[in-house]
């Protein structure tokens, strides 16, 4: 096996582990708050995001077949889903005016 393939499949791993954990932290608050829900979500589904783009990583291999393929496929996923997180975590720190 390529060492770029286990770093990939380590990343995707982690991806996924981290999206579960900060869904199954829903079960531990003890009082629901809508904004804070929805922020919890979006983080998820930016976490889900980045493990799906080290999935077509891995399967169709645009980093192997080339560095700068590679780079554009990353500016493509990465982009919405470090918005969804940075978006996620300005809702949980701004406060209602």
């Amino acid at each position: 096996m390529d060492s770029l393939f286990l770093f990939q499949f380590a990343c995707f791993i982690f991806m996924l582990i981290n999206a579960f954990i900060v869904a199954l932290s829903h079960l531990h608050v003890r009082w629901e708050n809508k904004r804070y829900e929805r922020s919890r979500w979006m983080i998820v589904a930016a976490l889900i995001g980045l493990a799906i783009q080290y999935v077509l990583q891995m399967t169709f291999g645009f980093r192997a077949m080339h560095d700068n393929l590679g780079a554009v496929i990353n500016i493509l996923l990465y982009t919405p889903c470090f918005s969804l997180i940075s978006i996620g975590i300005y809702n949980i720190e701004t406060t209602p005016c």
